[in-house]
């Protein structure tokens, strides 16, 4: 019964000296500038915001998503960035012109609801696609 107990001693004496030689050497490359610069490049090359910007794209919607509610999602999801990083973008980000055009296709998609015309789908269309080039422009400048 004395043998395991003076083994699990050793064991743990062991263990303390192993952790006392490694956890200092792994703290001192950790706060060396140099173990920063590293990851930065490397985070850098994989394009992690391009990947998270990817990937959130591809984010499902509600599976009985309509044309308008994917389109009233993407100027949600512009609005938000606008309100939430727009310190953050550039000086010369069209911010305003997102901000007009935002209520500008909310103003088409009002009329479109109420629209009963032969042409709806040529105008769902047409505003699908000044969406998605609206939503593409802010998370671009958003990116660089």
């Amino acid at each position: 019964m004395m043998a395991s107990g003076k083994k699990g001693g050793l064991m743990k004496g062991a263990a303390t000296a192993i952790a006392g030689a490694v956890v200092p050497a792994v703290v001192d490359a950790a706060v060396r500038p140099e173990t920063w610069s590293k990851a930065a490049a490397f985070v850098e090359q994989q394009h992690i915001a391009d990947k998270l910007s990817h990937a959130a794209s591809k984010l499902p919607l509600p599976k009985r998503a309509t044309p308008a509610q994917v389109i009233e999602s993407q100027l949600e999801s512009v609005e938000r960035l606008i309100s939430t990083h727009s310190a953050e973008l550039s000086n010369d980000a069209p911010i305003e012109d997102w901000q007009r055009e935002v209520s500008k296709i909310r103003a088409a998609l009002e009329l479109f609801g109420k629209d009963s015309g032969k042409d709806r789908k040529s105008k769902l269309k047409r505003l699908q696609e000044r969406t998605q080039k609206l939503y593409n422009s802010a998370f671009d400048a958003a990116l660089e």
